[in-house]
C-alpha cells in the first residue's frame, strides 16, 4: 500500500503519527505534573507550613509550662523573671495562631481548631489564677492549682493540638495518595498512548531502513523500564550522531531527572524522620529535667539541701534554671547551717558564736536577726532555790552565772541550820555568786547578821529587805557589803 509513497513520505506519516502521539502523551504529562504539583502545593501551603506552627505553638505552651512549675521554687525576682517569659511565650503563641488561622481550613480542622482555642482559653484562664495565688502570697494554693487542675487542662490542650497535628498529616496522606494516583493514571495513560505508537511506529518502520528499526526499540524498552520504575536501565545509542541518538540523550535526560527526583524524595524522608527523632528526643530529655527537678526540690522540701541537679547534657534555658535552682538550694543549705550553728553554740551556753558569711536581701535580714538575738541573750542568769542536790545540777550549766536563796525557800526546803547549810553549799560552789539573805526583822540585827553572813565566803552577797514588816525602810546599812 505504500508502493506509491517515496521514503521521505512515509518518514513525514510515521513522523506525523508520532507526532500525535507525543502530543497526547506530553499532555498527560503535563496535566498529570499539573495535578501533583498542586496538591504538594497543598501538602506544603496548606500542612507543611500549619505542621510547623502548630509544633510551635506546642513548643511554647511546654515551655510555659515549665516556667508556671518553677514560679513555686524562685523568688520575688525570679517570678518576675519567669512571668515575663510567659508573657513572651503567650505573644509568640498568639502571633503563629492568627498565621495559622489565616491558612486554608477545611470543615474538620475548623471544629478541632476551634476546640483547641477554648481549650487554650481554659488553661490561659487557669494560669491567671495561678499567678493570682502567687501575687497574694499564697503559694501553696498556687502550687496545689498548678499541679491538679493545671495538669489536667495542661494535656487537655496537648491533645487539643495534637489532634490538628495528626489532622495535618492526615490530609497530607490524602493529597499525597491523591498525586500518586494521578501519576499513576498518567503514567498508564502515556504508556497506552507509546504502546500504541510504538506499534504504529513499528508497522511503518517495517518500510524503512530496519537498521533504524533495532535502535528503536532498544530505545522504546528503556523507556518503558523507565517509567516502570527502573532506574538502573542502560540508555544505548547516545553516542550516535543521527535522530536515534537525539532521541536516546533525551531519554537519558528523562532517567537522570527520574534519579534525582527518587534521590531528593528519600532525602526529604530521611530528613522527616531525623526531625521526628530529634523532636521527640527533646521532649524526652526536657521531661527527664524537669522530673529532676521536682526530685530535687522535694527533697529540699524535706530538709536535705544538700542534693543537687545534675548539670551534665543540659544546655540552653534548662541548663540556666538548673543552675538557679541549685545556687539556690545551696545558698539556702549554708544560710540554714549557719543559723543552726549559732543556735546549738547558744544551747550549749556559747554565747559568743555569729554568722559571718555574707548575704543579701532575706538571707541577710536572716542574718542580722540571729545576731541581734544572739547579742540579747548577753545576760546573767541566777537560779533561785534552797536544795542543794538541785542548786549543784543547774551549776553544771555555764548559763548559770549565780544562785539566791531566801529563808522562805530555806523553811520550805527543811532547813534547820542556815550557817551550816550557807557554808556547805559555799564549800560546793566556790567559784559562782552566792546570795543570802537576812532574816530578822530588827534593824540593828539585820546588820549584825549581815556582818557574819559575808563572812562566809569571797563569792558570798548579802540580800537585805528594802523594808522590815513595819514598814521601815533599811537605811544607814551597806559599809564593806556586797548587795
Amino acid at each position: 500500500m505504500f508502493s506509491s509513497v517515496r521514503i521521505s513520505g512515509r518518514l513525514a506519516a510515521l513522523t506525523a503519527v508520532m507526532a500525535v502521539f507525543l502530543v497526547i502523551v506530553t499532555w498527560v504529562g503535563i496535566a498529570g505534573q499539573a495535578t501533583i504539583l498542586a496538591s504538594l502545593k497543598t501538602v506544603y501551603e496548606d500542612r507543611t507550613v500549619a505542621l510547623v506552627q502548630l509544633n510551635t505553638i506546642q513548643r511554647d505552651i511546654f515551655r510555659i509550662r515549665i516556667r508556671m512549675m518553677g514560679l513555686r521554687d524562685t523568688d520575688e525576682t525570679g517570678r518576675s523573671n519567669l512571668r515575663g517569659e510567659i508573657a513572651k511565650f503567650d505573644a509568640e503563641i498568639t502571633k503563629t495562631w492568627k498565621e495559622y488561622m489565616a491558612t486554608f481550613l477545611d470543615d474538620e480542622e475548623k471544629v478541632l481548631a476551634a476546640t483547641l482555642a477554648k481549650k487554650a482559653e481554659d488553661y490561659a484562664d487557669l494560669r491567671r489564677r495561678v499567678l493570682a495565688f502567687y501575687d497574694a502570697k499564697d503559694a501553696n494554693a498556687a502550687a496545689s492549682l498548678a499541679s491538679g487542675e493545671g495538669i489536667q487542662r495542661f494535656f487537655a490542650l496537648d491533645e487539643s493540638i495534637d489532634k490538628l497535628i495528626d489532622h495535618q498529616d492526615k490530609v497530607a496522606k490524602q493529597e499525597y495518595t491523591k498525586g500518586h494516583n494521578t501519576a499513576d493514571s498518567a503514567r498508564t495513560t502515556a504508556l497506552t498512548a507509546a504502546g500504541l505508537a510504538l506499534l504504529i511506529g513499528i508497522g511503518l518502520a517495517t518500510l524503512i531502513v530496519k537498521s533504524i528499526t533495532t535502535p528503536l526499540n532498544g530505545i522504546l524498552s528503556a523507556m518503558a523500564r523507565l517509567a516502570q520504575g527502573d532506574r538502573e536501565v542502560e540508555i544505548l545509542g547516545t553516542a550516535r550522531g543521527d535522530e536515534v541518538g537525539d532521541i536516546s540523550r533525551a531519554v537519558e535526560v528523562f532517567k537522570q531527572a527520574a534519579i534525582d527526583k527518587y534521590r531528593m524524595e528519600e532525602e526529604q524522608k530521611a530528613a522527616d524522620e531525623a526531625s521526628r527523632k530529634a523532636e521527640a528526643e527533646q521532649r524526652a530529655r526536657e521531661a527527664a529535667i524537669v522530673a529532676e527537678v521536682a526530685d530535687v526540690a522535694k527533697a529540699a522540701s524535706n530538709g536535705d539541701l544538700d542534693r543537687q541537679i545534675g548539670l551534665a547534657g543540659k544546655d540552653g534555658f534548662l541548663l540556666g534554671l538548673c543552675q538557679g535552682v541549685n545556687t539556690l538550694i545551696s545558698l539556702t543549705g549554708v544560710a540554714l547551717k549557719d543559723v543552726a550553728s549559732v543556735l546549738s553554740s547558744v544551747a550549749h551556753g556559747d554565747l559568743t558564736k555569729r554568722i559571718t558569711n555574707p548575704y543579701g536581701g532575706l538571707f541577710g535580714q536572716l542574718k542580722g536577726d540571729v545576731n541581734k538575738t544572739a547579742d540579747k541573750l548577753k545576760v546573767k542568769v541566777f537560779a533561785d532555790g534552797a536544795e542543794k542536790a538541785s542548786m549543784l545540777e543547774m551549776y553544771k550549766n555555764p548559763l548559770v552565772r549565780g544562785f539566791t536563796t531566801n529563808p522562805s525557800l530555806m523553811r520550805k526546803a527543811g532547813i534547820t541550820d542556815y550557817q551550816a547549810f550557807a557554808k556547805d553549799l559555799v564549800d560546793a560552789i566556790p567559784d559562782r555568786h552566792i546570795s543570802f539573805e537576812v532574816f530578822s526583822d530588827d534593824i540593828a540585827e539585820m546588820e549584825r547578821q549581815a556582818n557574819l553572813i559575808k563572812t562566809w565566803g569571797p563569792n558570798v552577797y548579802v540580800k537585805i529587805p528594802v523594808t522590815n514588816t513595819k514598814g521601815e525602810k533599811i537605811e544607814g546599812l551597806g559599809g564593806g557589803f556586797r548587795f
